[in-house]
């Protein structure tokens, strides 16, 4: 009798804590549809669900290898189809794009320090356009300089305004996040999200996120904001917390097409995230950093070029240091979780890449140093 009490209990908690079912639940809203996802993945039937990752490659920067090639500071990165990895450091007097293999081995350098052609000052942000080129942001210099994948100058496109993050879309037109100043003499600074065509001109507004403008509330937030910027499968995936956990689904003209909404649990900002936090500023600023009650739902996002949406949250992964990634098959039905210890770069356009079934991001080392790894996801 006992024994078959505890089946009867674990029965009822695989059914409450197991996966939804294969019937995934949409409503219609406003002439949209949105579909609605739980705490646990649907079961969903004939689809290849990700299971786990699978360790396939590490570019460390204390390795010899990565030492001798002239890099010493990782921001961000790309990766084209051949599984190539575009490392971008920021702060280098030298190059500032570092090419390596699929196996992580040093290839080249390329986009030299400087203020002519080819060159860079100050670059944001390296992506790999549909066309096979590598696009590179450089605020600095107000310009978009293009390469190709072996750091041959293509073109270059001189910009009306600094641009410190954008998108490419296989159509021809741009997302882009600041493109207008924000007005310093309001209590909120508020960055459009934008829809633009090939010559960086507005097409509509897709969304903003607003931030408190410090030269007059004298107030600096101490976690991430939650806004998540993805594109991939034909689609723009934008998320903000301010809908909580709702990503919105654009079509490359701009029409909102769908909307993912998961049930979540808000996480509290605990004293450990405070005091890492605060860590990284002086006694004065100190003094001016506010904490929100809870964590944002997600830390960043990526989606794969087949429509599969990653979104890495800030719940804890399977191992110490990991945070659960919730992924998202192509109709928006949550379909599995993964788990990765993803270090997020607010400062930075891309932290994640997915790409030929691979997950590839930053992680820091035991060391404190970054890693850029590249695992295979693994499905059923």
């Amino acid at each position: 009798m006992k024994k078959n009490g505890w089946l009867l209990v674990a029965l009822c908690l695989f059914a409450v804590c197991g996966r939804q079912g294969d019937r995934v639940e949409k409503v219609i809203e406003d002439g949209i549809e949105v579909v609605i996802n739980g705490t646990e993945p649907y079961d969903l039937p004939d689809v290849r669900i990700p299971l786990d990752l699978e360790e396939e490659t590490i570019i460390d920067m204390e390795s010899e290898n990565v030492l001798k090639s002239g890099l010493y500071n990782l921001d961000t990165f790309a990766v084209d189809g051949d599984g190539n990895i575009y490392i971008l450091s920021m702060r280098s007097e030298q190059a500032h794009i570092f090419k390596f293999s699929s196996d992580g081995q040093f290839a080249k350098s390329f986009g030299g320090h400087g203020q002519g052609p080819g060159e860079l000052t100050g670059p944001t942000g390296v992506i790999v356009t549909s066309d096979r080129a590598i696009m590179v942001t450089d605020p600095d210099n107000a310009k978009l300089v293009y390469f190709n994948r072996d750091g041959g100058l293509i073109r270059e496109v001189t910009l009306n305004r600094n641009i410190p993050v954008m998108q490419p879309l296989s159509n021809g037109n741009f997302v882009v996040m600041g493109r207008q100043r924000p007005d310093l003499d309001q209590k909120y600074l508020v960055f459009p999200l934008e829809l633009c065509d090939e010559g960086l001109e507005p097409i509509k507004n897709l969304d903003e996120y607003r931030m408190d403008n410090f030269r007059l509330t004298r107030r600096i937030r101490g976690t991430a904001p939650g806004f998540g910027l993805a594109v991939g499968g034909g689609c723009i995936f934008i998320g903000n917390e301010k809908r909580e956990y709702e990503i919105w689904v654009y079509d490359q003209e701009g029409s909102l097409v769908r909307k993912i909404r998961k049930t979540y649990r808000p996480l509290p900002v605990t004293d450990a995230i405070k005091e890492r936090a605060l860590a990284s500023y002086d006694d004065i600023v100190k003094t001016m950093v506010f904490f929100p009650e809870t964590l944002p739902p997600f830390r960043t996002m990526a989606a794969e070029e087949n429509g599969w949406l990653y979104v890495v949250t800030f719940e804890e992964g399977d191992r110490p240091g990991e945070n659960r990634i919730d992924v998202f098959e192509p109709d928006g039905a949550f379909a599995g979780r993964l788990s990765a210890a993803v270090f997020v770069n607010p400062g930075t356009p891309i932290d994640v890449v997915v790409s030929n079934g691979r997950f590839h991001y930053v992680r820091e080392s035991e060391s404190g140093f970054k890693q850029l790894v590249v695992e295979k996801i693994v499905t059923e």
